[in-house]
């Protein structure tokens, strides 16, 4: 495999867009083999919050519920209408928050003239995932604009919002997330999802197109890469058209190196089997589904001579 020196990405580039799948590498407690029922509980914001508003709640929940923000850790996904991104961490989610419209011109121009197609671009969004007690954490993001002069020619970002908690079973008792939510008293909130999980599997290959980013929380030890999906809904066991779908759409997806790497110019090749992915019923980006997904794959390195 062709050595890239240093170079590692921050961010993995897709086609896909709007309810395509979502990596996410990070530890949780959702089991996917669990049948019947799960839960979400949602966590209020204000409405229409700033991006200052967003790292501030994402605070709270590291600080209460055991939430890791860290890279390698927390994993995002922003979404335009036909293309978007995935990387790790708390630093590059806060600059990406920050300017959530220049990146998807920024972006949208880039793969056009990549893939030599016209992408619709759209509202940005972003998918929030990260693994907290009991549960998974997520927070979904809507970017608007709030304009600050009559002729609306200043403006600062803002977002619409949902986030919450799921977990396979009702919680009994949860202080530490009634610290972070007002229930004045009340037992918290916990809504029935169907949680639908599948697993796709293709015939044992290598990942194509691969290459190593900077999205683990050992820098430099690249054992998330990125790299060509090779699933399709012919490939997933469910008969949940959403899931199918997700994976159809999306272009590229990132890769959790099982075992770890030697680095990966001392690979020879990363080969792909399987992945599970879920999809909550009630949590939704908008009316688009919300598919999030683990590949992993094997890293094969090169004979010593």
């Amino acid at each position: 495999m062709e050595s890239i020196g240093d170079s590692y990405e921050k961010r993995a580039v897709s086609l896909g867009g709007y309810g395509s799948a979502v990596p996410f590498h990070g530890i949780s407690s959702l089991d996917p083999a669990k049948p019947g029922m799960s839960r979400y509980i949602p966590i209020p914001i204000d409405q229409t919050p700033s991006p200052d508003d967003i790292l501030d709640k994402l605070d709270q929940v590291s600080e209460n519920l055991n939430g890791d923000l860290g890279q390698g850790k927390m994993y995002y996904s922003f979404q335009c209408q036909d293309f978007g991104l995935s990387a790790s961490g708390i630093k590059q989610l806060e600059e990406d928050l920050q300017n959530p419209f220049e990146l998807r011109e920024q972006l949208g121009a880039t793969l056009e003239e990549r893939f030599g197609k016209e992408l619709d671009s759209h509202r940005p969004c972003f998918i929030i995932l990260t693994a907290v007690e009991y549960g998974l954490f997520y927070m979904l993001l809507r970017g608007g604009k709030n304009y600050t002069s009559d002729d609306k020619s200043e403006w600062e970002p803002a977002y619409h919002t949902k986030s919450g908690v799921i977990v396979d079973d009702p919680v009994t008792s949860w202080p530490n997330l009634e610290e972070i939510i007002d229930t004045n008293g009340r037992p918290i909130v916990q809504e029935a999802t169907e949680l639908t999980t599948a697993r796709a599997e293709v015939q044992e290959q290598p990942v194509r197109e691969a290459y190593p980013l900077d999205q683990s929380a050992d820098k430099g030890d690249a054992d998330i890469i990125g790299g060509k999906n090779p699933f399709t809904k012919n490939t997933v066991d469910s008969d949940d058209e959403e899931i199918g779908e997700a994976f159809d759409k999306t272009s590229h997806l990132t890769f959790r190196v099982n075992g770890g790497t030697l680095g990966f110019e001392n690979e020879v090749e990363y080969r792909v089997k399987s992945a599970t992915a879920y999809k909550p019923e009630e949590i939704t980006l908008w009316g688009h589904p919300l598919v999030f997904t683990n590949p992993m794959c094997t890293a094969v390195e090169q004979e010593q001579t």
